[in-house]
């Protein structure tokens, strides 16, 4: 199985951000295609649960400058009995892992 993503560059907006461990950073999201007014209702199930997912990567040098890759999957979940969702991560190892 490939991955949507596979052999694409990433984004390079945090390109030079040197963070510590642990530290937190705020990047913006970006994606091939915008959600339009069908978004409200996009993965809707038939409980009415809302099911979005983000997939993505975070490429990284570590302290002795060795190239590192993170990948990662959200799925965002919201039922009609919450008033917020909130993203939770899946549990399969080719999209969450590192290499």
């Amino acid at each position: 199985m490939e991955r949507p993503y596979e052999r694409r560059s990433g984004d390079t907006a945090g390109a030079n951000l040197r963070l510590c461990p642990g530290e937190p950073t705020t990047l913006p999201f970006l994606s091939e295609d915008l959600m339009d007014e069908r978004g409200a209702t996009a993965g809707t199930d038939v409980d009415g649960a809302l099911h979005v997912y983000v997939m993505g990567w975070v490429e990284y040098n570590d302290d002795n400058r060795v190239p590192r890759r993170t990948a990662f999957c959200r799925e965002f979940r919201k039922t009609n009995s919450q008033a917020e969702g909130r993203f939770f991560p899946v549990d399969d190892p080719d999209y969450e892992h590192e290499e």
